[in-house]
């Protein structure tokens, strides 16, 4: 692995930290039980989409523990319910790069950004349901309700930085 690979995988880092505490400082939504509307997902897709998926994924990861620092505590009752929530959750954003972009003119459509956003919603409703006793509807809901926000807005902001960061595919 390259310097600067390293050191941009640092600056994702960073700004998904400073994301997460802006997000936190200034909350939209956030659930009792876990849960918010995240403005740090913005910086995991772009890791993605700049290094690839196997860095892409390793920035996801890295992103629990930097979660962890910056807004504790985490939520979590049982390793699998851990790795439904924060390992498949922020780890898939590693693998946005791989769902084909569109073009609406000349602006770029990032259907990753929807795709690993939908990902991340699926892991945390089935645990909602597995771990929490909760019912599907009952736990799309509570998920639903700032996980399709984020989505939106994900997707939004990622594809206009896309063209103005100028990243490769």
């Amino acid at each position: 692995m390259s310097t600067r690979d390293l050191v941009k995988m640092a600056m994702y880092l960073a700004m998904f930290a400073a994301l997460d505490v802006i997000s936190n400082a200034f909350v939209i939504f956030r659930m009792p039980q876990g849960g918010t509307f995240g403005l740090g997902v913005i910086a995991l897709i772009l890791a993605s989409y700049d290094l690839g998926p196997r860095k892409g994924i390793f920035v996801g990861l890295v992103s629990i523990l930097v979660q962890y620092i910056t807004t504790p505590p985490l939520w979590f009752i049982s390793w699998p319910q851990f790795f439904l929530d924060y390992i498949l959750a922020y780890g898939i954003y590693g693998v946005a790069v791989m769902i084909p972009n569109s073009k609406a003119g000349k602006f770029p459509l990032l259907w990753g950004a929807i795709f690993v956003n939908l990902v991340r919603l699926s892991a945390h409703v089935v645990s909602g349901v597995v771990y929490y006793q909760s019912t599907w509807w009952g736990s799309f809901g509570y998920n639903g309700w700032y996980m399709i926000p984020t989505t939106i807005y994900a997707f939004i902001l990622s594809s206009l930085l896309y063209t103005r960061l100028k990243l490769k595919k």
